[in-house]
């Protein structure tokens, strides 16, 4: 069972759907971390999201230590 995170930054949400490499997508002003396991299905439900790039497993993108 997955047990997505969720982290806030300014005004987006940057959901991470588990550690593997996955797929940054924008949609209107959310930023959304994709598996890309996920990317049909998510393409689907998201026709008008576009694909900023990929991000290495572990890296929040935006985020500052």
């Amino acid at each position: 069972m997955q047990d997505p995170t969720i982290k806030k930054m300014a005004d987006k949400t940057i959901e991470v759907l588990d550690l593997r490499c996955r797929i940054m997508w924008i949609v209107t002003t959310e930023t959304i971390l994709v598996n890309r396991d996920y990317v049909g299905e998510f393409r689907e439900e998201y026709p008008e999201a576009k694909m900023l790039g990929e991000v290495e497993p572990g890296v929040y993108v935006g985020e500052e230590e």
